[in-house]
């Protein structure tokens, strides 16, 4: 058999702007001290260069001292298994970084995606990204690797972009472009919307139930 969907999906139905009414994501955005003209850039993924960490800090650093008003949210644990990329004294400064939050390992991920305007996973190896299927059913436009897993979820141009060379530089030159071209995010945030109903996880447990009901 030749499984056509999407992985295993995700629970869309929590990955849904529509559980956060706009006091909730007023008040959220006080008590992170996020400003209205701030865009909120989102990792999700452990703190492992493979995982494309070290080059979404650095993007954001070039953004940021480019003058644009960024933010970056980072979700997720350091790997003691895997290097992050980056150096200790570039932790502590990405620590001491006010415009950072460093949330650690979360459970309830979309209180933070409802947060975000751009999510950011340069990955150079994956099976099936759930982190880019729950981003986009959010509605949230991904900058991501030309990778396998990456490049099958995410639609080149349409609800974000596929990096074929993912250096810090043309991560930054990505995140710029979808901060200054405001109907080109728009456009990706309806895109990505539109869709989310393909990566619902029902449908993986449909296709197992009939594969299951036909062998036995």
């Amino acid at each position: 058999r030749l499984q056509k969907s999407p992985g295993f999906g995700c629970r869309v139905d929590e990955f849904t702007i529509e559980n956060y009414s706009t006091e909730w994501l007023h008040e959220r955005r006080v008590e992170l001290g996020i400003q209205e003209n701030e865009t909120v850039l989102i990792y999700v993924g452990r703190l492992a260069a493979f995982k494309g960490f070290d080059k979404t800090v650095q993007a954001y650093q070039i953004v940021k001292e480019q003058g644009y008003a960024v933010r970056l949210l980072i979700l997720g644990a350091f790997d003691p298994m895997h290097s992050t990329g980056l150096s200790d004294e570039e932790i502590k400064a990405l620590e001491a970084d006010e415009s950072v939050v460093m949330a650690g390992w979360q459970e309830k991920v979309a209180e933070w995606l409802v947060l975000s305007d751009i999510c950011i996973f340069p990955s150079e190896r994956e099976g099936m990204p759930v982190c880019l299927m729950e981003a986009l059913s959010m509605g949230v436009p991904v900058i991501t690797s030309d990778a396998r897993g990456c490049r099958d979820i995410v639609r080149n141009g349409y609800d974000g972009c596929v990096l074929s060379e993912t250096s810090a530089e043309s991560i930054a030159r990505e995140i710029i472009l979808m901060l200054t071209e405001a109907d080109y995010l728009e456009s990706m945030r309806r895109n990505a919307s539109a869709r989310r109903e393909y990566f619902d996880r029902k449908y993986f447990i449909t296709e197992h139930l009939n594969a299951l009901e036909t062998h036995l």
